[in-house]
Parts: C-alpha cells; sequence; structure tokens
C-alpha cells in the first residue's frame, strides 16, 4: 500500500529515526511505528525496540525487539544465488 503522506521525527545528535506515522490520501492516520531503546553498536546508533501499530485495528500493536545485532559482516556470495533464495 502507498501512502500519501508521512511524518518522521529524528534523533538530530544521533541521526536515528524515533517515530514514524504514515497517512492515507485523505489524512488520515493509518500506521504509527515507535523506535526506542537506542544503543550504539559498532560506532552506530541503532534502535533496538520498535513498536508498529495499525490505526484502523484494536489492540497494542506488534513489538519487535532486536537483542543482537552486527554490522558489516562478510556474506558469502552464494548466499545470494537463485538456488539458495529458494530455500
Amino acid at each position: 500500500m502507498a501512502y500519501q503522506r508521512q511524518r518522521m521525527w529524528v534523533d538530530r545528535e544521533r541521526y536515528v529515526p524515533l517515530k514514524q506515522e504514515l497517512y492515507a490520501k485523505a489524512g488520515k492516520l493509518l500506521k504509527s511505528m515507535e523506535l526506542k531503546d537506542v544503543v550504539q553498536v559498532q560506532g552506530r546508533w541503532f534502535p533496538t525496540t520498535m513498536i508498529y501499530k495499525d490505526m484502523l485495528k484494536q489492540g497494542k500493536g506488534t513489538e519487535f525487539r532486536i537483542t543482537n545485532i552486527k554490522f558489516d559482516q562478510k556474506i558469502p556470495d552464494y548466499i545470494f544465488t537463485k538456488a539458495s533464495l529458494k530455500q
């Protein structure tokens, strides 16, 4: 689904997104995402908790937590072959 407009809040010091809202053409808020628990990993600031919410549905939304992350890891070329991606 394409969204007509979005608003994003970004931490000016660490350049990390903190919140995002996605709107329909009519201006109605459809989705929201909150990013928090920002930590520094390998010199980069990264949110480790993300909460996605469909504003048209009841409930608290979906919480996604990253407990372990590594950047700049070498990935073997064979991982990106068609045969490997079909698995």
